[in-house]
């Protein structure tokens, strides 16, 4: 696979004279984990990541020290039965794996919180992964028996948040 197959073209874009708020809310809208900066010729002049956001807000010690330490000890994932809990998703070279607490354990933070273009591939872990960060503006959640449940069903449009009771499967809104 070449860097090609994966990547965006059509990259989210801010100005250096945007504020961190306007840029940390524009990723938000976009649904993207970066920005790229652009100068008055629109040629790229920077990047703004996520992350960036966060040790700046850290560093600047405007979280408080219980948010930061419950930030800092926040698990990434859970395995409860024949379910694995995560964000958004497992990296290619996880689901390759068979031992799930193996995948998660190496797996990287960022596959966890922001990977959403594999979820729903074959995979070999033994669970079924049940995931969210992939929001749509209806009902509708992602069935894809055995492998994964795709949860995220719109509250972020204002729509209903969404449940599902496992090991049964029944999905409730509210």
């Amino acid at each position: 696979m070449n860097l090609g197959d994966l990547m965006n073209t059509k990259p989210v874009t801010v100005r250096p004279t945007e504020t961190v708020a306007a840029a940390g809310r524009r990723m938000r809208d976009e649904g993207v984990g970066c920005v790229v900066v652009t100068g008055p010729t629109r040629k790229p002049v920077g990047i703004l990541t996520d992350r960036d956001i966060v040790l700046a807000v850290v560093a600047e010690g405007r979280l408080p020290e219980a948010h930061e330490k419950f930030l800092r000890e926040l698990k990434l994932h859970h395995v409860e039965g024949q379910y694995a809990f995560v964000h958004a998703g497992l990296s290619r070279d996880a689901l390759r794996l068979s031992d799930v607490h193996y995948a998660l354990g190496n797996e990287r933070p960022r596959s966890l919180l922001w990977q959403r273009n594999t979820i729903d591939l074959p995979h070999n872990l033994g669970v079924t992964v049940v995931y969210g960060h992939t929001p749509m503006p209806d009902m509708q959640v992602r069935w894809n028996l055995p492998f994964s449940i795709g949860i995220d069903t719109g509250s972020v449009y204002g729509g209903k948040l969404t449940a599902i009771r496992l090991p049964d499967e029944t999905v409730f809104q509210v």
